[in-house]
């Protein structure tokens, strides 16, 4: 089973993926996380399927994808998906070893 990614340029940001510490991750209730003030990404990956891992990870791609738009609860629907799926665009076209690990584990 291939490795977690180690990165993925989001924005004009490259964030760091790094597996989630099992007793971090039961501590704080949660999959994964995504840490604005050192770009990182957390993917549990214990106990998890590939199909989960995938999920989680997309997940917390999301996250900083809302981070670098600079969205706002309150802003429009056009706005919020005009900048999702652009910075989404930049993602898919930057990150192809990111976006393989992605499907390779949707399929698992």
């Amino acid at each position: 089973m291939s490795a977690l990614p180690k990165a993925c340029v989001i924005g004009h940001r490259t964030w760091k993926i790094r597996p989630y510490p099992p007793a971090k991750a039961d501590k704080a209730k949660e999959d994964g996380s995504c840490i604005y003030a050192t770009t990182t990404i957390l993917v549990r990956t214990d106990k998890r399927s590939g199909v989960q891992r995938a999920n989680i990870l997309l997940h917390e791609i999301e996250h900083a994808i809302w981070d670098e738009a600079g969205l706002a609860e309150g802003d429009s629907e056009e706005k919020i998906v005009s900048a999702v799926s652009n910075i989404r665009m930049q993602v898919f076209r930057d990150n192809p070893d990111v976006i393989d690990w992605i499907s390779e584990k949707a399929r698992s």
